[in-house]
């Protein structure tokens, strides 16, 4: 199979050569492919043979090789010293094995620290649960007290209400009963006496009713203070508590492996500490699977509403020369976001990186080359659409009739063997089909392989000339690239790509 990539820059070599020509052949086309010239046999055939291809449609970007899969190394201690650090940058490791052994002294002081503080932790939340517990027994002595004083007061504002009720009660009853004048004023000077007397002791009675309710609402509240104060106080000392375990577990632990593992297999790619230095959180070391590559990589708003996860990729890499890797798009970002991606164009490893804004992507590499390194730069082609075993033909041989419709120039079957004037060739319709960078496929009636098509030209001949030598000119004069037509003189060539891939690339970076 033939590289999709090299084919793309034979394909750019010819569409240079067309561009130089084009004004040229701007004038002199509309005249050379008009019914009336190829049937006076004005200009001068050149022609491909019709064959099947694959055609490929496709998306290009560019980006940079990246792990599949990929660990930061770190450690739940802080200022602990490391004694060794038993790999270095390029070592291959296995899960569990061991990375970075710590300062066992420092491991035995954090434990014992963590001891501490956890029975510190245990005796201060015993001190305020019990120092709650003892409020909330004083608000509840309180209360009791308080509530039996002021009933005591209210029963004797009671009594004595009751007591004045009685006498006003009895000294009415004597003043009705009184005949002497003189003791009816008697009698009668007592009873206002009483009946104030009354009226104090049921005010008073009134006020040690009130003043019991005030009470008892006061200091149940100091019981229900004392009540939260309490269940505040178990919660804060069971959280310090439970907090200290950890801390108090997590140095047992780290003091029983006081060594940093390996949490996956792969090749370590950077180390963060060195020997005799305190560790105090973050980064150890990097460890990447250098065996299974992503691409990152981004596509500009105009192509990537044609990008989906799952299609199919192309990939080719300065390191690995030619090869191609398949590759398959595993995440596009549901936004458009500014991303560091290397000049679209430049084929040269050294090409310089420009800021530019696009839609991130993902590409999982499938397969593997040993050439293969992180960081390097990958040139991906995401194929749109594909096309397999089409008859297909340059876009310059399909032209448009009167009536709208497409056609090309096929020889007729009558042609001589070894003839092939302007005049030999007839119309025939076709219907065109998946279209790439430089071919387009074509269907019809009567077509298949091995018929002669015409493609343009921008040189004549005169009648007389019209059955002698024949150029091979392609594309307004400009010699066929290897692979990519045939010689008319000998009538081979598939005039397309490769067999598996062929077609186009829009640069998108």
């Amino acid at each position: 199979m033939k590289s999709f990539f090299k084919l793309h820059r034979k394909a750019t070599v010819c569409a240079a050569v067309v561009l130089v020509l084009a004004v040229t052949a701007a004038i002199a086309m509309p005249r050379l492919f008009k019914p009336d010239n190829i049937a006076q046999g004005s200009a001068k055939p050149n022609a491909i043979r019709l064959s099947k291809m694959n055609l490929a449609k496709s998306v290009s970007a560019t980006g940079t090789l990246e792990s599949s899969n990929s660990k930061t190394v770190t450690a739940n201690v802080n200022n602990i010293s490391v004694k060794k650090v038993l790999v270095t940058a390029g070592d291959a490791v296995k899960k569990g094995d061991e990375l970075v052994v710590f300062d066992e002294s420092d491991l035995k002081d954090a434990a014992e620290e963590a001891q501490q503080n956890l029975e510190d932790a245990r005796s201060e939340a015993a001190r305020s649960v019990l120092s709650a517990r003892n409020k909330l027994s004083d608000a509840q002595e309180t209360f009791a007290e308080e509530k039996a004083k002021q009933a005591k007061k209210a029963a004797e504002a009671k009594s004595e209400k009751s007591r004045a009720e009685k006498q006003v009660s009895k000294l009415k009853r004597q003043f009705a009963a009184a005949g002497d004048a003189n003791e009816r004023a008697k009698l009668s000077e007592q009873l206002a006496k009483a009946e104030e007397a009354k009226k104090q002791a049921d005010t008073a009675y009134e006020n040690a009713l009130e003043s019991q309710s005030a009470s008892n609402k006061q200091n149940q509240s100091g019981i229900e203070s004392a009540k939260e104060a309490l269940e505040t106080a178990q919660r804060n000392g069971e959280k310090s508590i439970k907090e200290a375990k950890r801390q108090q577990k997590q140095a047992k632990k780290s003091l029983a492996q006081c060594f940093v593992i390996a949490p996956m297999d792969g090749t370590v790619t950077s180390v963060s500490v060195e020997e005799g230095a305190v560790y105090t959180g973050g980064a150890i070391m990097q460890i990447e699977d250098i065996t299974s590559f992503v691409v990152s990589s981004s596509v500009d708003e105009y192509d990537i509403s044609s990008v989906k996860k799952g299609q199919k990729v192309v990939i080719l890499t300065e390191a690995a020369g030619e090869e191609e890797l398949e590759g398959e798009i595993t995440f596009v970002a549901p936004v458009m976001g500014s991303s560091q991606t290397q000049q679209a164009g430049s084929s040269s490893v050294g090409s310089a990186s420009t800021e530019s804004s696009g839609c991130e992507i993902k590409i999982k590499v499938k397969g593997s080359n040993d050439a293969l390194k992180l960081g390097m730069t990958a040139k991906c082609s995401i194929i749109l659409e594909e096309a397999e075993g089409v008859l297909a033909v340059p876009y310059d041989a399909v032209h448009t009739s009167k009536d709208g419709s497409k056609v090309i120039y096929v020889q007729k079957e009558s042609a001589s063997e070894g003839e092939d004037a302007a005049s030999d060739y007839e119309e025939v319709t076709v219907t065109v089909g998946m279209e790439s960078d430089y071919y387009v496929e074509v269907s019809g009636d009567g077509l298949r392989e091995g018929m002669r098509v015409l493609i343009p030209t921008d040189e004549t001949v005169s009648p007389s000339e019209e059955n002698g030598e024949k150029d091979t000119a392609f594309l307004f004069g400009g010699g066929m690239p290897e692979g990519m037509g045939g010689n008319p003189h000998e009538g081979k060539g598939n005039g397309g790509p490769p067999q598996n891939m062929g077609g186009s690339q829009k640069g998108n970076n």
